[in-house]
């Protein structure tokens, strides 16, 4: 009768022992799906301000390009006043 009762409580014990973790094992899920969204969003916004670096980086070039046009212009003007 001692033996069953020891082995009850043996098994109440452990039963509590895995409700406890089976607790800390949702907390911990739950804490790493949130980082998990967390991490998705600042991807999102890394890549938005990449796309925005980029776009104005291609403005930039845009603009030395037109800016090396206008200096090519005035250098051929230039060129062609002196042969007159």
């Amino acid at each position: 009768m001692r033996e069953i009762r020891l082995g009850q409580h043996y098994l109440l014990n452990l039963q509590k022992e895995i409700d406890s973790y089976q607790q800390l094992v949702f907390h911990a899920r739950k804490h790493m799906q949130e980082e998990e969204q967390r991490l998705i969003e600042k991807n999102i916004e890394v890549k938005k301000m990449e796309k925005m670096k980029s776009k104005e980086y291609e403005k930039f070039l845009h603009f030395l390009d037109v800016e090396d046009r206008k200096v090519m212009d005035e250098i051929s003007m230039q060129i062609v006043a002196r042969e007159k």
